[in-house]
């Protein structure tokens, strides 16, 4: 029995020699080739969204500024140390600009995405009335986008340069500020200053007077009123109701200022003019379903991005 246990091992011991040590095979993970990073980059897009940012300035120098994120889908680092692109809608370009970061560059992480920081100047070809127009859409595309990257960097240091040139991208989401709701949040908070009604003896005869208001405007910007209608009463009870549309251009308002509206004829008072001439000594009314049609961000009347705006009240508004 022992040598036949022997006999067994001295067996075992040949074929595992002749057979030798299994081997397990080592792959290295490479980095992927200048040809994988091209495609990659010009497949999936360099700039995931864009905000451009307006000021009272940009209708005077038809300029913006501009930030904008880059993404990497890379499993490596790189470094962009100046990007240039056209930035439109419909093949017609609406924003240009060429920018160089500063050392060590714009570095974007593996797998991750980088905001560019705030680029100034950014010219506006077709002007800045003119690029109002397309804000609504929320969205611009880029063409001859033009980079010069380094990759495979560590921490912006080093990499293989590698210049990208001639790039487009479609539909990448743009967010304009200050957004149309936020200035219909500012303007809603109260547009008209104050009233004055001019009563007249044929008021009692036609149930109707005249009247003006002060518009104020609490934006950095121009706004342009071209109708504006309401309900004005006090304690729940509607005293005067008008509809009014302004002659071209519109009323303008200035940016942080104020204007008149000019006499307003024919406002009709549903409770009659004696039940009205009762709420003059409180010197006040409340407006309620106040509708108007304002343009934001016009040049004397000119332009602006539409602000349709109802169902406003205020309360307790200066009446004389």
């Amino acid at each position: 029995m022992t040598r036949s246990f022997a006999l067994l091992a001295a067996v075992a011991g040949l074929i595992t020699s002749s057979l030798g040590t299994p081997t397990v095979e080592k792959r290295q993970l490479l980095p992927p080739s200048i040809t994988q990073i091209i495609s990659t980059l010009t497949s999936i897009g360099l700039i995931k969204d864009i905000n451009v940012f307006i000021t009272p300035q940009s209708l005077v120098d038809n300029t913006v500024s501009l930030n904008f994120d880059v993404q990497n889908t890379l499993p490596i680092e790189f470094t962009i140390d100046s990007l240039g692109t056209d930035a439109g809608l419909n093949s017609t370009v609406y924003a240009t600009f060429s920018h160089t970061f500063p050392s060590p560059g714009l570095v974007v992480p593996a797998l991750g995405t980088v905001n560019s920081g705030t680029i100034d100047g950014v010219t506006l070809p077709q002007g800045a009335l003119a690029t109002l127009g397309i804000i609504p859409f929320g969205e611009l595309d880029l063409s001859d986008l033009s980079a010069s990257t380094r990759q495979i960097t560590i921490s912006g240091a080093g990499g293989i340069p590698l210049p990208l040139s001639g790039l487009a991208e479609s539909s990448v989401p743009t967010v304009y500020s200050p957004t149309p709701a936020e200035i219909a949040n500012s303007l809603s908070l109260g547009l008209v200053k104050g009233i004055n009604v001019v009563l007249s003896l044929q008021s009692l005869v036609t149930n109707t007077v005249s009247l003006n208001f002060d518009v104020q405007n609490t934006i950095p910007f121009e706004i342009t009123i071209d109708q504006l209608g309401t309900d004005a009463g006090l304690n729940g009870t509607t005293f005067l109701t008008f509809q009014h549309s302004f002659p071209s251009p519109g009323l303008i308002v200035p940016a942080l200022g104020s204007a008149n509206s000019g006499n307003i004829d024919g406002v009709t008072l549903p409770q009659g003019a004696l039940a009205t001439f009762g709420i003059i000594p409180s010197q006040k009314l409340d407006l309620s379903s106040l509708t108007t049609s304002i343009r934001a961000l016009t040049i004397s009347g000119s332009g602006g991005i539409p602000i349709p705006l109802s169902g406003l009240s205020q309360s307790s508004v200066p009446t004389t």
